[in-house]
């Protein structure tokens, strides 16, 4: 069941940014950008609840890893870096 609910959400969301791309009212604003919103936040709630079941099936091992914030936001300043200066 996971996968029917989950499958069709980014196809929404995509279709969401496409609508949002080309012009529309003004006053079509305030609901295109509370559907992305939503869309987005239902995605993570099921993917969420997807990881959970995952974990609870003992399908998944848990593991533990260092982090290196300094070194993780470094990589990730490198990979924004191009679209911020554009």
């Amino acid at each position: 069941m996971s996968h029917e609910i989950r499958t069709p959400m980014p196809a929404l969301s995509g279709m969401l940014n496409l609508l949002d791309r080309n012009k529309h009212l003004p006053s079509q604003e305030v609901s295109l950008n509370a559907m992305q919103l939503n869309t987005d936040n239902l995605i993570v709630s099921l993917n969420d609840i997807h990881d959970i079941f995952i974990i609870e099936t003992r399908k998944i091992e848990i593991e533990s890893i260092s982090l290196k914030p300094s070194s993780d936001l470094e990589h990730v300043m490198q990979i924004l870096k191009s679209k911020a200066e554009k």
